[in-house]
Parts: C-alpha cells; sequence; structure tokens
C-alpha cells in the first residue's frame, strides 16, 4: 500500500463499495492491516499518520454508512443496515478516530454487543459524545437503564429525551439535577435558556411523561437543587430556575388538553 493521499479515496471507495455490496466487508479489515504494515515499513505511527491523511473520517464514513450527516440522528433511506459492515469499522477503524462511536451509535443496526461496549465509553468531543448520541438513539431498554446512571449529565439528558425510555426511569430523572453540557457548548452563541439544557427539562417535555408527573413539575415537585452541578449558582438564581420550570410544566400540560 502506498502511503499518499490517494489513500484517502482508496478508503472511502472500498467503503462505498462495500456499502453497496460490490465488495464483502473482509476487505475493509484487509485494507487496515495493509495500513498498518505500510506504517510498520515505514517506521511511522499508524494513528498519526492515518489522521494526518484522513483528519476527521467520522464524517465521510457517517456520509456512506449511515446516509446522513455526521452528528445527525436521522438515518438516511440508503444507511446500511449490514451489522458485519458496522463490526468491521468497531474493530478495525475506531482506534483511529473514536467519533465513529458517535456513528455506530446513531445506527440501530449496530450490534448490542457492540453497542454495549459504547455505552460504556468516556469519549466526548465539543457538542457531542458517544454516550450521549447512543442514549438519543438506542431503542435497546437494558442499554438505556445503564445510561440513565451515567455520570456525565449530557447523556442523562439524552436518556430523558429518548420517547423509549420507561417510565420508571423517567421518574428518577425527574429529580435529576444535572444539565447537558453539550447541548449547553452546541447553542452557546445563540439566545438559549439554561434551563432547555437540564435533564427536568427533558423529562417535563418528553411526550412519555405522564401527565400525573408533569402536574408535580407544575405544583413545586422536582425543584432544582442547590447541590451537585449547581452548588456554585447564587439561591436567587435557582429560585428563578424553579419558577421557569413550573411554567414550563404548566405550559406543557396546557399544551396536552384536547
Amino acid at each position: 500500500m502506498e502511503l499518499n493521499e490517494d489513500i484517502v479515496d482508496h478508503f472511502y471507495d472500498l467503503l462505498e463499495k462495500i456499502v453497496e455490496g460490490k465488495e464483502k466487508p473482509a476487505a475493509l479489515k484487509d485494507f487496515m492491516e495493509d495500513f498498518e504494515v505500510s506504517c510498520a515499513n515505514e517506521e511511522l505511527d499508524p494513528e498519526a499518520t492515518f489522521s494526518e491523511y484522513f483528519d476527521v473520517v467520522c464524517e465521510g464514513v457517517s456520509e456512506i454508512v449511515n446516509d446522513s450527516d455526521f452528528r445527525s440522528d436521522e438515518l438516511g433511506e440508503n444507511a446500511t443496515s449490514n451489522t458485519e459492515i458496522l463490526t468491521v469499522l468497531y474493530e478495525s477503524v475506531m482506534e483511529y478516530d473514536e467519533n465513529l462511536g458517535v456513528v455506530l451509535a446513531t445506527n440501530i443496526h449496530t450490534p448490542i454487543e457492540i453497542l454495549e461496549k459504547l455505552s460504556e465509553s468516556g469519549y466526548s468531543w465539543e457538542e457531542d459524545g458517544v454516550t450521549s448520541a447512543l442514549a438519543r438513539n438506542t431503542i435497546n431498554v437494558e442499554i438505556l437503564k445503564k445510561l440513565a446512571m451515567n455520570e456525565e449529565g449530557s447523556t442523562r439528558f439524552s436518556v430523558a429525551q429518548n420517547e423509549l425510555t420507561p417510565i420508571e426511569l423517567l421518574e428518577t430523572l425527574a429529580s435529576d439535577n444535572g444539565y447537558s453540557r453539550h447541548l449547553l457548548f452546541m447553542t452557546k452563541f445563540e439566545v438559549f435558556p439554561f434551563i432547555q439544557s437540564t435533564v427536568k427539562y427533558a423529562v417535563v417535555t418528553n411526550p412519555q411523561t405522564p401527565a400525573t408527573m408533569v402536574e408535580q413539575f407544575s405544583t413545586g415537585g422536582y425543584s432544582f437543587r442547590l447541590e451537585g452541578d449547581l452548588q456554585s449558582l447564587p439561591s436567587e438564581e435557582i429560585d428563578d430556575l424553579n419558577e421557569q420550570l413550573v411554567k414550563l410544566a404548566s405550559d406543557e400540560l396546557d399544551r396536552r388538553r384536547p
């Protein structure tokens, strides 16, 4: 394998052929093995060399494999459902760009054993992370249960937002004092109320949250507390957040009424 700019075109051409069924998924594994051998022969670091040529490979992979833009939660109509392709990507390419975890977490056809491994990821970058993307997109209740206990508020926000999250998990998350740092990052240049990044907001606005629970929010139940992630805020800001939360829940109840 020649280590030059053509390697990028070769990689994406091969991946497209694999997704189209013109090549077997094992061809991608062979490609990566040849790449590593070429790096060894030239005494080059494989990860640094891959990064030099591919920059952020996750963007191109998402367009081909998920038929969508990177970080989009929508799969295109030509997204692959071939689990062998997704497995080869995880086993052979993800070590070179952990953002591929976001691509795999978004594809509902990714094998459960890989999703379980992704649920333990600690990788996050800018406005997204692997577990946050997984929490938004998974249809597996057991994984949602696991992610609801994740230490990262962005992930718990995504669990609270997922319409497949069981009611008992929403009840637990209703008392969550956390917020999505990723969501704040993504909207930091816009007019964006802080409350919309909170786990409580995600619970209240989740269509699956029972009206009885939303009503508890509207009467001051599940209030924000001056502790944990919010312990550095002045008490008057907590009071203001709780006023916003009550109004949010009241508006949600009004919206649901016939």
